[in-house]
C-alpha cells in the first residue's frame, strides 16, 4: 500500500485502532493518535512539527495536497486515491475520457475493489466507478432541486 493510500485509510478510518494500523503501516510511529493528528492538523504543520511522529507522516499528509491534471491526461489512467483538479477549460477539452470541457475538481475513493471518481465542475457532478471489465459510463447529476 502506497503512502498515500495509508495516510487516506489512516485519515477516513473508524476507530483509532483501524488508524494506528494504517499509519504504522506508513512507517509512522505508533505514538500518534487519531486524536493527536487531527490536533496537529488543525493547528497546521510545517517542517518537522509533528510532534512525536517521523517524517512519514509529514510526507503522507503532504500526499494528501490536491494534485494538478495535465494537458492530455487520460482520466482512465486516475486510479490513485485522492483529489485532483484541472486549472482551466482548455486542459480539460485536451483530456481523454473526460464529461466535462469547464474546469473542474475531481476526488478518487477506494471501496473494496472498486475505483469511483466523483468530478464536479461549476454546476454538474459527475460520477462514475471502475470494475475488474473497466469504468462504466460517466453519470451527470445537474443540481436540479427534488421536490
Amino acid at each position: 500500500m502506497s503512502i498515500k493510500e495509508s495516510a487516506l485509510t489512516a485519515i477516513t478510518a473508524i476507530s483509532n485502532s483501524d488508524f494506528v494500523r494504517a499509519v504504522t503501516s506508513a512507517g509512522a510511529s505508533r505514538r500518534i493518535t487519531v486524536a493527536n493528528l487531527a490536533k496537529q492538523i488543525i493547528e497546521g504543520y510545517s517542517g518537522s512539527s509533528l510532534a512525536g511522529s517521523n517524517q512519514s507522516v509529514k510526507s503522507a499528509l503532504d500526499a494528501l495536497k490536491p494534485q494538478s491534471i495535465v494537458s492530455d491526461t487520460d482520466l482512465n489512467t486516475m486510479t490513485t486515491i485522492g483529489d485532483y483538479y484541472c486549472v482551466s477549460s482548455s486542459i480539460a477539452s485536451s483530456l481523454l475520457n473526460c464529461p466535462t470541457t469547464n474546469n473542474f475538481v475531481m476526488r478518487v475513493v477506494l471501496k473494496g475493489p472498486f475505483v469511483t471518481q466523483i468530478l464536479t465542475d461549476a454546476t454538474k457532478l459527475y460520477i462514475r466507478t471502475q470494475t475488474s471489465s473497466g469504468f462504466s459510463i460517466w453519470y451527470r447529476y445537474d443540481g436540479t432541486a427534488m421536490s
